[in-house]
Protein backbone atom coordinates (compact mmCIF):
# COMPACT_ATOMS: atom_id res chain seq x y z
CA UNK A 1 0.00 0.00 0.00
CA UNK A 2 1.21 3.25 -0.86
CA UNK A 3 1.24 5.99 2.04
CA UNK A 4 2.65 8.83 -0.04
CA UNK A 5 0.26 12.15 -0.86
CA UNK A 6 -1.36 12.02 -3.85
CA UNK A 7 -0.78 15.49 -6.07
CA UNK A 8 -3.23 17.79 -6.96
CA UNK A 9 -5.40 16.77 -3.80
CA UNK A 10 -7.77 19.18 -2.02
CA UNK A 11 -7.59 19.35 1.75
CA UNK A 12 -10.90 17.88 3.28
CA UNK A 13 -13.02 20.59 5.02
CA UNK A 14 -15.67 19.54 7.88
CA UNK A 15 -17.37 21.65 9.03
CA UNK A 16 -17.40 21.27 13.41
CA UNK A 17 -20.59 22.41 15.20
CA UNK A 18 -20.30 26.32 16.51
CA UNK A 19 -19.67 26.85 19.81
CA UNK A 20 -22.81 28.62 21.41
CA UNK A 21 -21.70 31.92 23.04
CA UNK A 22 -23.71 33.46 26.02
CA UNK A 23 -25.60 36.49 25.53
CA UNK A 24 -23.56 39.94 25.65
CA UNK A 25 -25.23 40.43 29.17
CA UNK A 26 -24.68 37.50 31.08
CA UNK A 27 -21.25 37.24 32.84
CA UNK A 28 -18.87 33.80 31.74
CA UNK A 29 -19.44 31.17 33.93
CA UNK A 30 -16.30 30.41 35.39
CA UNK A 31 -14.38 26.87 36.51
CA UNK A 32 -14.37 28.08 39.87
CA UNK A 33 -18.29 29.05 40.02
CA UNK A 34 -18.91 24.92 38.25
CA UNK A 35 -16.74 24.10 41.15
CA UNK A 36 -18.47 26.16 43.84
CA UNK A 37 -22.04 25.39 42.90
CA UNK A 38 -21.30 21.28 42.12
CA UNK A 39 -19.94 21.36 45.74
CA UNK A 40 -23.07 23.08 46.99
CA UNK A 41 -25.37 20.58 45.00
CA UNK A 42 -22.94 17.60 46.35
CA UNK A 43 -23.91 19.58 50.36
CA UNK A 44 -27.60 19.36 50.04
CA UNK A 45 -27.47 15.79 48.77
CA UNK A 46 -25.94 14.87 51.70
CA UNK A 47 -22.26 14.30 50.56
CA UNK A 48 -22.33 10.91 49.32
CA UNK A 49 -19.57 10.08 47.19
CA UNK A 50 -19.82 8.78 43.59
CA UNK A 51 -21.87 11.47 41.61
CA UNK A 52 -19.18 14.04 41.11
CA UNK A 53 -19.84 14.18 37.35
CA UNK A 54 -23.06 14.15 37.69
CA UNK A 55 -23.49 17.27 40.18
CA UNK A 56 -20.68 19.21 38.07
CA UNK A 57 -22.80 18.70 34.72
CA UNK A 58 -26.09 19.86 36.94
CA UNK A 59 -23.68 23.16 38.35
CA UNK A 60 -22.67 24.01 34.38
CA UNK A 61 -26.54 23.30 33.69
CA UNK A 62 -28.30 25.48 36.80
CA UNK A 63 -25.31 28.53 36.43
CA UNK A 64 -25.38 28.54 32.48
CA UNK A 65 -30.03 28.91 33.01
CA UNK A 66 -29.20 31.35 35.18
CA UNK A 67 -29.40 29.86 38.90
CA UNK A 68 -28.63 31.76 41.39
CA UNK A 69 -25.19 30.44 42.75
CA UNK A 70 -26.21 30.51 46.53
CA UNK A 71 -28.83 28.30 46.75
CA UNK A 72 -27.33 26.21 49.29
CA UNK A 73 -28.20 27.77 52.72
CA UNK A 74 -26.61 25.57 55.47
CA UNK A 75 -28.30 25.16 58.11
CA UNK A 76 -27.37 26.41 61.65
CA UNK A 77 -27.91 25.19 65.65
CA UNK A 78 -31.65 26.60 65.75
CA UNK A 79 -32.19 26.70 62.07
CA UNK A 80 -36.01 25.01 61.95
Amino acid sequence: MNWAVQPNTKPIKTKLPRKQSQPADSPAITHEAIRAHAHRIFLERGGAPGRELDDWLLAEQELKKGCPPNRYQPQTAGSP
